[in-house]
């Protein structure tokens, strides 16, 4: 009882520090890869890290900060079960290649401006997604959906793609006879086709 309540403490004491202090300029900035989960309270900006690569989110309930100061270095961007994030994500930085949201209940805003060089976009379980496939960047090359309420239209997929998954979807009215033609995977699960 005495360790839990220490514990307790110890995490009060974390909690309260990531919420009182501006906490990107408490980190080194040669920093690279930076990881927060379960940080339910988190909701500072994530700005000044300059040499930051990789950035995940999971968890951080509360986060809903923009997006649009990351660096240039930045090339994978993770946000899982960030129920309150809902900002535009039409000023991430060029160099991102990989995108990955899920759980972001609150999410509205459009995906249709994202870098051109992405190569792996992956997205389930969203509250809505306002998304064009004539949009998508130009050099993608892994495309995951996930998601009933994503009715998109098949066709305009960049001819770059090589691999699509698709899963929970709804695939009615839609036709797989103009999927690219550089296609090399195609995994479809749980859709509806009727």
């Amino acid at each position: 009882t005495i360790h839990r309540a220490k514990s307790k403490n110890v995490f009060q004491k974390i909690k309260s520090y990531l919420t009182s202090i501006p906490f990107c300029d408490t980190l080194p900035k040669s920093l690279k890869y930076l990881i927060l989960c379960d940080c339910r309270e988190f909701n500072e900006p994530l700005d000044n890290l300059p040499q930051l690569q990789k950035l995940t989110l999971m968890s951080c309930v509360k986060f809903n900060k923009p997006l649009n100061k990351l660096p240039n270095t930045l090339n994978l961007l993770s946000l899982y079960a960030c129920f309150d994030f809902n900002q535009p994500l039409n000023q991430l930085p060029q160099s991102l290649q990989n995108i990955k949201l899920s759980d972001l209940r609150t999410f509205t805003n459009s995906l249709n401006y994202l870098p051109n060089d992405i190569f792996k976009l992956e997205i389930s379980s969203l509250c809505q997604v306002n998304l064009s496939y004539e949009m998508l960047p130009k050099n993608l090359k892994l495309l995951h959906i996930e998601s009933r309420k994503l009715t998109l239209p098949l066709e305009s997929l960049p001819e770059t793609l090589k691999s699509l998954i698709i899963s929970n979807f709804n695939l009615k009215y839609q036709s797989l006879e103009s999927l690219p033609s550089q296609l090399k995977t195609l995994d479809l699960w749980n859709c509806e086709h009727a």
